[in-house]
């Protein structure tokens, strides 16, 4: 099984870590949440953890901070984008994983000539 990392999260890198720790979650029957950006209402989804701090022993925490790939597909005069879900909108002030307006979507849809219909 991948171990957390020194700041109580996992951090999976690809969609096969993602199975394999939802297997173990089911097997051991262990809590699993996936912390994001925050955007979600926290208090609803996380069972009086706020998300942040390190997780408790009873939670099998994952942060998707490295699957931030952003495939580009062009076809005429629109793309199709693979956007994996670690992938942020924009830079956000408040992230905790280091994420950076160069690795988000908005940023690399920008250099390949591209951007979406609306934000916000």
């Amino acid at each position: 099984m991948i171990e957390r990392d020194a700041d109580g999260f996992h951090h999976p890198a690809s969609v096969d870590e993602i199975v394999e720790l939802v297997k173990h979650a089911h097997d051991h029957h262990e809590r699993l949440r996936v912390v994001g950006a925050g955007m979600s209402m926290t208090e609803s989804i996380m069972d009086g953890w706020n998300g942040r701090d390190e997780p408790p022993a009873q939670f099998l925490a994952l942060v998707l901070d490295k699957m931030k790939s952003v495939p580009i597909h062009p076809s005429g005069d629109h793309a199709i984008a693979e956007v994996e879900a670690g992938c942020l909108l924009g830079s956000d002030y408040s992230d905790q994983t280091g994420a950076t307006w160069n690795a988000s979507l908005s940023h690399q849809l920008h250099e390949a000539g591209y951007a979406l219909d609306a934000l916000g």
